[in-house]
């Protein structure tokens, strides 16, 4: 039933009831008022539960949506803090990862120029040496055929220089003892100076911590050298006597 259109009716028959002369009040009639009346009380328990249902609905609507929004809020808290710690780590990432390449950077660098001065330093002994060995073989040749002193870059007797001789089996029999002696010391230069490179690349390499090839002590003596340079320039100067023929 619905009681507002009850209440309507009611409200009607009370306006349109007859008025009382010299006063403000009604007749109206008692037995379809009251009928009126009742229909209407015996509706409103139904109405007020539905009015209390509808309203138990709205609070639970409300305090649903009141849980929603405190989830969403901290879901955005939450991914917020999430944004910033991704963003911090990145920062910090690509910080580390910058730091890594530029000191990568620097050691290829270093490692780069030590290459280049050991090379650089390398060829110039291996070039003295050179000098020094075709120096000892033109003064020899020069001794042999007679067209020169015979005498060291010092000014002192080269004594691994042949005579001069006119018998030519002498002369060829000294010449190829002689060639054979700077032949052997040269062997020995090259071989040496392979051995240095070969300690040099493993160096290089980070094998082995020093360049300790000329801190060895000789195979055929115990005359100890400083330094790659003059283990190499001292095989130019110094050489193993030849047999006797």
């Amino acid at each position: 039933m619905d009681v507002q259109k009850k209440l309507d009716e009611i409200v009607s028959t009370v306006s349109g009831a007859r008025s009382m002369p010299m006063s403000a009040s009604c007749v109206v009639n008692r037995a379809a008022l009251l009928a009126l009346l009742e229909e209407v009380r015996q509706a409103l328990p139904g109405s007020l539960a539905q009015a209390q249902e509808l309203i138990g609905d709205r609070d639970q609507m409300v305090e649903e949506a009141r849980r929603e929004a405190e989830r969403i809020i901290e879901s955005a808290h939450a991914e917020r803090g999430s944004l910033i710690s991704d963003t911090e780590v990145a920062r910090r990432s690509q910080a580390e990862a910058d730091r890594i390449l530029t000191e990568a950077r620097q050691e290829a660098e270093e490692v780069r120029a030590e290459a280049d001065d050991y090379v650089d330093s390398k060829l110039a002994n291996f070039e003295v040496v050179l000098t020094k060995t075709l120096g000892s073989v033109g003064r020899g040749r020069e001794k042999l055929l007679g067209t020169g002193p015979g005498l060291t870059e010092d000014g002192y007797e080269d004594e691994d220089a042949p005579e001069r001789s006119h018998d030519p089996e002498t002369l060829r029999r000294d010449a190829d003892a002689y060639v054979d002696l700077k032949l052997g010391a040269f062997e020995a230069v090259l071989a040496k100076t392979l051995e240095a490179v070969g300690r040099g690349r493993q160096k290089l390499h980070g094998r082995i911590a020093t360049d300790d090839l000329g801190a060895l002590a000789d195979d055929t003596g115990t005359v100890q050298h400083s330094s790659d340079a003059d283990y190499l320039a001292g095989l130019a100067e110094t050489s193993p006597a030849p047999a006797a023929p």
